[in-house]
């Protein structure tokens, strides 16, 4: 028998067909193990991040090949143990992008040059579904039934999302500043009894934490020590959900304020779409849930003519549906020193009755049950109303004698008589305005002939 030599037996074994092997799901044939590094690094892809995914390899890209303005690290592309290649983008614009789209971009032609050949690849250069994770499938009867707790019940459930909804200047801020005081010191919020003190975290992005919130949480007396912010302004993408929740963590947070929650979302989000939305709040609720804690977003309202208020805060209504509390924050059409609190969607229990809270020279303060509702919030201040109460209270003032200026614009403010509408019944009703002496204060007179008529009748 004669020995045989290396070089012989390789250069016999060149000369076999290459083994072929077939898609265990499609019995599609393919030739070998395709190098999918190799081919990255052939079109250039920028990749963001990789490694093992469900018992393959992902590779995350930075920029997507079909839409460069997503830069969001959307595009992925993904190789299983069995070979097969699958690719696509998060964002909507890019459904239905696949292995064999993302080739014709890199290789225009290449389906043109494939049909008909035995592909040299896994066949899920076509697009196909990912296998369905099993593990999130649940029989309700194997789920244990669990009690709502409530931070402040009823308005804030532990676990869920809560909206605080209100117009600009109304003092949103203030009540979630009033919100944190009380817990910290735990005592002080209306309807809730006394408990443990717990930790706030407060996402700011429109007060200055020096001059405004510290001010304002010692003036109501808070426990500082147990009250939190961070300085920065973040996007709540994948990266910033994780930064938040690693917040949460560090501070043991049991209240979480994102004031607003706009400030806190990518430029590239549009807050109309829902299903941009929906995808926000998904991450935000499953935070409240593993930190054990609830979630409040500040939301201003849009303009418009409905006086409904579940619809009244800007953008999409999914903010509204992802939450399981929706409080209102604002002051009566008629009276704008008459503020309140009240609730207007609650899943988890009856709705609140309405608090209210007031607002004087930077001090807040909680006063008590009001009759004041969603509707007279929302409802359009009535001119004529405001003016006749401004022109009663002039009269009633400048009846006998002439008030000085400062004094008649205090009553005004007290009675909830803006200072234009103030104007408005000063010029309606002809008030002369004078000094009295050349130091002296400025006076309000009514004309006589626009007085009360008195004693008309014997």
């Amino acid at each position: 028998m004669n020995v045989v030599g290396r070089e012989y037996l390789e250069e016999l074994a060149s000369m076999l067909p290459e083994e072929s092997a077939r898609h265990p799901t499609t019995g599609r044939e393919y030739r070998g193990k395709f190098d999918l590094d190799q081919k990255i690094e052939e079109y250039n892809l920028p990749v963001a991040r990789s490694g093992p995914w469900q018992g393959g390899r992902r590779w995350v890209l930075a920029i997507c090949p079909w839409n460069s303005d997503h830069t969001d690290n959307s595009a992925y592309i993904v190789q299983r143990d069995t070979g097969e290649i699958s690719a696509g983008c998060h964002h909507n614009g890019c459904n239905g992008k696949g292995w064999a789209e993302l080739r014709e971009v890199c290789e225009p032609g290449y389906r043109g040059r494939n049909v008909g050949r035995i592909e040299e690849i896994s066949p899920l250069q076509q697009v196909e579904k990912e296998s369905l994770d099993l593990s999130a499938l649940r029989c309700v009867a194997d789920v244990a039934p669990e009690k709502v707790r409530w931070l402040w019940d009823p308005r804030i459930p532990m676990r869920h999302l809560t909206a605080l909804e209100g117009d600009p200047g109304e003092g949103k801020s203030f009540v979630t500043q009033a919100m944190a005081a009380g817990l910290s010191l735990g005592q002080g919020l209306p309807d809730r009894e006394v408990a443990e003190p717990v930790n706030t975290l407060l996402l700011t992005a429109e007060d200055h934490i020096p001059t405004s919130v510290r001010p304002r949480l010692e003036g109501m007396g808070a426990d500082l020590n147990r009250i939190f912010t961070f300085d920065d302004v973040f996007s709540l993408d994948e990266k910033g959900l994780g930064d938040l929740e690693q917040l949460v963590t560090c501070t043991s947070a049991r209240l979480v304020v994102i004031d607003p929650i706009v400030a806190y979302l990518s430029p590239d989000l549009d807050i109309n779409r829902a299903n941009e939305v929906r995808a926000i709040m998904a991450g935000l609720a499953g935070l409240a849930e593993r930190c054990d804690c609830a979630v409040v977003i500040v939301r201003h309202l849009a303009k418009g003519s409905s006086n409904k208020a579940i619809y009244r805060g800007l953008g999409s209504i999914d903010f509204t549906a992802s939450c399981r509390s929706v409080l209102l924050a604002g002051h009566d059409a008629d009276n704008q020193n008459a503020r309140a609190l009240v609730q207007i969607k609650s899943n988890l229990g009856p709705l609140a009755e309405g608090v209210g809270y007031s607002i004087e020279e930077g001090r807040f303060r909680w006063t008590g049950t009001t009759a004041i509702t969603a509707g007279r919030i929302l409802a359009p201040e009535t001119e004529d109303s405001a003016l006749s109460e401004a022109r009663s209270l002039l009269q009633e003032m400048l009846a006998k004698e002439p008030k000085k200026a400062k004094e008649i614009q205090d009553e005004a403010k007290a009675a909830g008589i803006s200072q234009a509408t103030l104007r408005r019944a000063k010029d309606a009703l002809k008030v002369s305005v004078h000094k009295e002496g050349f130091q002296g204060a400025w006076v309000w007179e009514l004309f006589k002939d626009v007085q009360e008529p008195q004693d008309a009748h014997p």
